[in-house]
Order: structure tokens, then sequence, then C-alpha cells
């Protein structure tokens, strides 16, 4: 007797074909199982490796904060470029009585327009007068106060006065200061004594920022912020509303200024910019020092910058005359 077999249970399988199948749901067995590719697929583009590339932001960051920081932003360093070389230029005017575009082009190794275009700013400023094919020296003295005459042809006047008393104000300052400086030769001085220390410098002036990065050799250094503003023309220096809302933001325990000139009242200046950004450094300072040589006493210039009450050290490198005898502190540098 023939027995009916029940109803038998299915098992559900896949099908044969599994290529449609994700390659996440796929056993890691049969990738496993896989030949190697053949050599034709050698040069098929691979995976990206989870390092960081040498592009990477990061990377890239590092390399930037490993490297040596000693050479200048190219903008900045092409205007220090034609600052320097005209600076050089003014000097050898001072040295020869003149010169001319031939000899300026053989010894700078420059093209003739580019000698023409630094004679007509040096001229422009009054810091030599025009002759027919070249520059002689300037008989007639600057055309403008010392404060603004290019600091090309300032850094060439009374330089072993200027470095007796940057030497002298930068005794002054002590390792972890924060300290102001304005735009002048004398100021500009102090550079090779702070670049190596451990201070942080606010300053208007491209010249001493840039002095100080060619001069610094460790990175534990001074640190220098700069302020906004309008570069005047010939002097290195930031100026303008902007820098004057800029110095507001910070306090120093030093601010180190420099003058046109010394009277019984005070400091003073030409330049109307000038003045308002050192007494916006004034205000943001606990001690204002003003570095003077004996060639600024006696001498009033148009604007007032502060009186003496506001000044709590001359650094000068002679005691001071019957007329300008005040009760501010007065520092003598040694010869």
């Amino acid at each position: 007797m023939a027995t009916s077999a029940g109803p038998t249970s299915r098992r559900w399988s896949p099908p044969a074909r599994t290529s449609w199948w994700p390659a996440r749901l796929r056993c890691s067995s049969t990738a496993a199982s896989r030949p190697p590719p053949s050599p034709a697929c050698a040069n098929w583009p691979q995976p990206r490796s989870p390092q960081k590339s040498d592009d990477h932001p990061r990377v890239r960051a590092r390399a930037l904060h490993d490297v040596d920081r000693s050479p200048a932003h190219p903008i900045l360093h092409a205007l220090m470029q034609r600052l320097e070389r005209q600076r050089a230029l003014i000097a050898l005017v001072e040295r020869q009585g003149d010169l001319t575009l031939e000899e300026a082009c053989r010894s700078f190794a420059i093209s003739p327009a580019t000698v023409r275009r630094d004679f007509t700013e040096i001229v422009a400023r009054g810091a030599a007068e025009k002759t027919w094919g070249g520059l002689r020296k300037n008989t007639s003295g600057p055309a403008v106060s010392d404060d603004m005459v290019p600091s090309g042809l300032r850094e060439t006047l009374n330089v072993a006065l200027k470095e007796r008393i940057a030497r002298a104000a930068s005794a002054l300052v002590q390792d972890g200061d924060v300290l102001a400086i304005d735009g002048g030769t004398t100021t500009l001085c102090m550079a090779p004594h702070l670049a190596n220390r451990p201070v942080r410098i606010i300053t208007n002036s491209l010249l001493i920022a840039h002095r100080i990065d060619r001069l610094r050799t460790t990175r534990e250094g001074a640190e220098v912020f700069l302020t906004g503003g309008l570069l005047y023309p010939g002097s290195g220096s930031l100026l303008g509303p902007q820098t004057v809302d800029n110095l507001g933001q910070y306090h120093t325990r030093w601010a180190f200024l420099s003058c046109g000139g010394l009277d019984a009242e005070g400091t003073t200046n030409t330049n109307q910019l000038v003045a308002e950004a050192e007494r916006a450094m004034i205000r943001m300072t606990t001690q204002a020092i003003v570095l003077a040589d004996s060639t600024k006493w006696s001498k009033r210039d148009m604007v007032r910058v502060c009186g003496w009450k506001e000044i709590s050290l001359l650094v000068t490198d002679a005691p001071l005359p019957a007329d300008l005898h005040t009760s501010v502190k007065v520092r003598i540098t040694d010869a």
C-alpha cells in the first residue's frame, strides 16, 4: 500500500548568480578567495591612503611652522628692498656729493628705469637735488622736518648717538614685557637688542617689524604685532585713524617714542598723523619713554605731541641745557 508523502519543507536559498548582490553583503571569504588582479589592472586607481598627503592643510600648516621663518613675505620683502636701495643711494650721494644714473645702474645692478623711479622719489622727498642725468647732495637741507625725512637719509645722520640711546633704552625692557615702538630711526636701532628676547612688540613701523624678523634666530624671540593704517610714503610707518584705533586695543608697560623736537613744554612733531599715533601710544602705556639726541633740543615743530608730565623718562646723550630744565627723569647714555 502506497503511502502518500506529506508536504516537503522547502528552504530558501539565494540564486546561483550573486554578482547583483551589493558588495557590502558579500561574504568576506569570497573576497579572500579571489585570484590576484591581472597585470592589466595594475594601473587602475588605488584607494586613497588614510594618511594625510603633503598638500593637506594641516600638513602644510605644520610644515610652515617648522621651516625657517627668516625670509619675509614677498610683498614686504620687495618693499624693504626698495627702501633699503634708496637708503643706500642717498648715503652714496651724501658721501660723494653727486651720483649719475650710469653709476647707480652699475653699482646696484638695476635697470635705468628702476634708477629713475628711485631718483624721482628721493628728489620728491627732499633728500637730494636733481641734476642732468643724476642727483647731487641737498645743500639747502631737507625739505621737511627730520621726523618725516626718508628713513634712508635719517639713518645716516648721528648714527653713533642713536645706537647709544637705543642700547640704553633697550636695557629697560625685561623678559616677558609688552612694549610699543613708534616709527623712527632711533627707535629702529632698538631692533637688534630686542629681536631674540621673549617680549611682545606692538609697532606701526614696517621697518622695525622687518628688521626684527630678519634678526630673530630663535622661536622664543620677539613677537611683533603690526597695526593697520596708511603707509606714509618714504617713512615705512603706518598712520591714520585705523592706526590710532588699533593701538587703542592694546595695553603695554612701555612705549618708546621718537620726536621731531624738544622744548620747555614737551615734545613736538611736524606731521599731524605721526603726532596722533604717538599720543595713542602714550594713552595705551604705563610708562612713555622718549628717545632723542641733543640735535633735537630747543627745537619746536608745528604739532604739540605731549607735555613733560606725560613722559616718564627721557633717554638722551648729554645733560639738558638750562632752557629745557624739566622735572622729567633723564637717563644719559654712556659714551
